[in-house]
């Protein structure tokens, strides 16, 4: 199935698979959006696949996506991410793999929580 044929089955509930795609989102310099487009009710039909919706984790969302002090955004989403993992609203039940082989002339490649994509634009000379 293509993702536009995707899409269109997670408009309903009726119509939504059980099993559902994961990683759909570029890498954002913020976890926030990445928690609202997962997560917020807004989201249902959209992005947010599992069709999750708790009013205090949208509350929390919005707070954060609001601040301006990143320290009070921090604490928003970090309080969100709580409920969202009390709640257990999905069971990833398969991750792909990355394999890297490289020799020592090449720094390892850096970690993105909010990314599984391989970036050649973040390879480096190692020092």
């Amino acid at each position: 199935m293509t993702f536009s044929q995707y899409l269109t089955l997670i408009k309903s509930p009726e119509t939504t698979p059980d099993v559902a795609i994961l990683w759909d989102f570029a890498p954002y310099p913020s976890i926030g959006q990445t928690l609202w487009r997962t997560w917020s009710t807004s989201a249902v039909g959209l992005s947010n696949f599992a069709r999750y919706s708790n009013p205090e984790v949208d509350r929390l969302l919005s707070e954060g996506r609001a601040a301006t002090d990143p320290a009070a955004a921090c604490k928003s989403f970090e309080e969100a991410q709580k409920l969202i993992l009390a709640d257990r609203p999905t069971l990833i039940i398969a991750f792909p793999e990355i394999i890297e082989v490289y020799d020592k002339t090449v720094a390892e490649l850096p970690y993105s929580p909010v990314s599984a994509v391989f970036d050649l634009s973040l390879m480096t000379l190692a020092k």
